[in-house]
């Protein structure tokens, strides 16, 4: 888009490597692990660029992978530009990386025999939204290149910053979405789409990647609105995505806390496209994405460096003013097939799948209420899974924060049910009225005929039934939401003394009191323990007298 023409690129990701060569058809595209490429070997360039992947130093919850094979990738990148000299060079990556840069990069830090350091001009922060990507991604720029010239932002708080008037208004989120049809509805013939991003016209008929379904299932959603909402640990995020914003970070998996979620014109709840995705990292809607598998497109998508990011920096190199975008489709003399089928099957999850929620939500910080299956029990058969490992379905009281301090309760139903009784028949002020419709209603609750397998079969299937323990999650919150609304009882506790604590009395909210009777009667209940059942109805009956 700057003028700048790449020759040479390489990627280890097959898929990654025909996008690219589909897209930039005049370069050599070699795919292969970049450790086994002589740097000499590189063909003699003005500009260099590269990203190593970015989750070998990501601070995001899925992010596992070894730092110190992340480094190999970026020393590797650091000889290939000692040895080849370029006019310009940059490595992208998460602003992570910056804790395990060197200040001064020795030659024998990245393995050159000499004396000496490679040269860093420049290492920089920056948030694509200002350079008018609908995206607040943050990333890290190492090298020699000229500084990008802001070119947007939030104008409600250009005054406070001092910064000129020219800033543009920052691109949203919702300006990307409302730019396409909605997906499921599919193309209208002679129907014309206009590029959110570089306003040039394309027939809808020649939009990929755009009209497929997804739709999310009502198990889906509610899956990813907990972990979006009420993780117990990591900040509270939008359900769904505010439009009027630039955009979170776009991942390479869209289906997960970190999901992009949208509302249909119906009311259901949906992810973005992949289309969607890539124009919300500024990509033309004419680049075209290879790889068969939907995830495969959404990972290129989520994986790549804006490119008006890049742009922003190509154009001080060149000087042109404005992008050069290929405005025709490509599909006409694409080499590659660039379409694909939505997938009809359902996808298998493991049997052994985890599951944690808390009930009735995210309350305080360093105590809550949750039903797990994060144990296991002995190895056993399955006729139609072979010999697997059993979940043990649990409710747990979790207490304390930081290593060494927070603990996870096994939840007794007996034991905090008891005390909320005497509670209630001791204390002058107690809702004993409340309290009556709780247990009445948590009686009626109570599921028939399940049992802990077929509850793990129905979550390892994603399947919406009143047997998932995401339904179960959803009933207990509602009834404990109804019957102690958190505008009246938010900071109303109850002393309850633990067992598990050596007999220590804690004073615990009344509305995770109500939960840790619900869902501990509902898993004991599962698991054959008919007093349960019988507890409760004895209870009703005496507050009602």
């Amino acid at each position: 888009m700057a003028g700048i023409t790449s020759v040479w690129a390489v990627d280890h990701a097959k898929d990654a490597c025909a996008t690219f060569k589909l897209n930039h058809p005049q370069s050599e595209v070699v795919c292969a692990d970049v450790l086994t490429i002589d740097p000499n070997d590189l063909p003699e360039t003005d500009i260099i660029v590269g990203g190593p992947p970015c989750v070998n130093f990501s601070n995001s919850k899925g992010s596992r992978a070894n730092v110190l094979d992340g480094l190999k990738l970026v020393q590797w990148f650091l000889r290939v530009v000692a040895a080849k000299k370029p006019k310009y060079w940059i490595m992208e990556n998460v602003p992570g990386i910056a804790e395990h840069l060197p200040d001064v990069i020795p030659y024998s830090w990245i393995g050159l025999d000499k004396p000496g350091s490679l040269p860093v001009p420049l290492r920089a922060h920056f948030n694509t939204a200002e350079f008018g990507v609908a995206q607040a991604r943050k990333r890290y720029l190492v090298g020699k290149y000229p500084l990008p010239i802001q070119t947007h932002a939030d104008r409600s708080k250009v005054d406070l910053f001092n910064q000129e008037d020219s800033l543009i208004e920052w691109q949203t989120l919702g300006s990307i979405i409302r730019s396409f049809p909605p997906p499921e509805n599919g193309a209208n013939a002679g129907d014309v789409l206009v590029d959110p991003n570089y306003r040039f016209q394309l027939s809808a008929s020649d939009l990929t990647d755009h009209f497929i379904n997804t739709v999310l299932s009502k198990e889906e959603a509610i899956d990813i609105r907990r972990a979006k909402t009420e993780h117990p640990y990591m900040g509270k995020m939008a359900f769904p995505d505010r439009l009027d914003r630039p955009a979170r970070t776009v991942v390479a998996t869209q289906l997960g806390r970190e999901t992009l979620v949208l509302t249909t014109d119906t009311g259901m709840f949906r992810r973005a496209t992949i289309r969607e995705c890539a124009s919300i990292q500024s990509f033309p809607i004419t680049y075209q994405f290879t790889g068969k598998s939907i995830g495969s497109r959404y990972r290129q998508a989520g994986d790549a460096v804006p490119p008006l990011l890049a742009f922003s920096i190509g154009r001080r190199i060149t000087g042109i003013s404005q992008p050069l975008i290929r405005t025709h489709s490509l599909l006409q003399s694409a080499p590659l097939e660039t379409g694909f089928k939505p997938r009809s099957k359902r996808i298998r999850l493991s049997h052994n799948r985890k599951f944690a929620a808390m009930i009735p939500g995210k309350e305080v910080r360093g105590s809550r209420v949750e039903l797990d299956n994060l144990n296991y029990s002995k190895r056993s058969s399955d006729s139609s899974c072979g010999a697997i490992n059993e979940r043990i379905w649990s409710a747990r009281l979790h207490v304390g924060e930081g290593k060494g301090k927070a603990q996870a309760i096994q939840i007794v139903f007996e034991e905090y049910f008891v005390q909320i009784q005497s509670t209630l028949a001791t204390s002058e002020n107690a809702d004993l009225s409340r309290w009556q419709n709780f247990f009445q209603e948590l009686l009626a609750q109570l599921p028939s005929g399940l049992d802990p397998n077929e509850m793990q079969k129905t979550w390892a299937a994603n399947e919406s039934r009143f047997s998932a323990p995401t339904v179960i999650v959803e009933r207990i919150t509602e009834l404990v939401n109804k019957i102690f609304p958190k505008t009246a009882f938010a900071d109303k506790k109850m002393q309850l003394t633990i067992d598990a604590l050596g007999g220590k009395e804690i004073a615990l909210r009344v509305r995770l009191a109500a939960s840790a009777v619900a869902v501990s009667a509902v898993v004991q209940h599962i698991y054959g323990d008919k007093s349960v059942q019988k507890a409760l109805v004895q209870s009703v009956s005496l507050l009602r007298r």
